[in-house]
């Protein structure tokens, strides 16, 4: 089995589902039982400083929207870099917390990067390994900056990454420029 644990996994450009399409996953576990990421952009009209004050019953200042973290339903879900509120340890030192008193506390520390998830993307055993045997899938290493950043470019610039990579194992591991107007 490829274990994409703790990557991102990216929609191919021929991957038509419209649940995926176009879509960068954060890969929080993948192992024989099946696979569990979350969305990283597709933002929801929801924002955040509302869902959580009604969740919470207390004041929270945060921007920004929840995120469709996928079609699957499950409970919200918050994907950070504050050890201290973690249930979950993701790698690349980031962590997953649902319990409502590590989100209170992560919805009052300004320090703390997070992104908030409502569902989840889901494979059963062996269903993620086919979608990537017939080329639905692409893997990328996983940035941290780029994860807590813009989603709306965040496909495009994954793309860009693997392609870079296959051209370098292509050309005996040449670096090529970031930008090909050098050439």
């Amino acid at each position: 089995m490829s274990c994409v644990e703790g990557k991102l996994l990216v929609a191919s450009p021929q991957l038509q589902d419209p649940n995926f399409f176009r879509s960068v996953i954060f890969m929080v576990r993948h192992d024989e039982e099946g696979a569990y990421g979350l969305v990283l952009n597709r933002p929801t009209n929801q924002c955040v400083g509302t869902v959580m004050e009604m969740l919470l019953e207390c004041p929270c200042h945060r921007r920004g929207h929840i995120m469709f973290g996928g079609p699957v339903e499950g409970p919200l879900v918050v994907l950070h870099d504050s050890p201290s509120s973690a249930d979950i340890e993701c790698g690349h030192d980031l962590f997953l917390a649902s319990c409502q008193d590590r989100v209170r506390d992560l919805m009052m520390d300004d320090k703390a990067r997070v992104l908030i998830f409502d569902g989840y993307s889901g494979w059963g055993p062996g269903q993620l390994e086919e979608e990537m045997k017939v080329g639905g899938w692409l893997v990328a290493d996983t940035d941290v900056a780029e994860l807590f950043g813009d989603c709306d470019e965040i496909w495009e610039r994954a793309l860009r990454r693997i392609g870079r990579g296959i051209i370098a194992c292509a050309t005996g591991n040449i670096p090529m420029p970031p930008d090909p107007n050098l050439n």
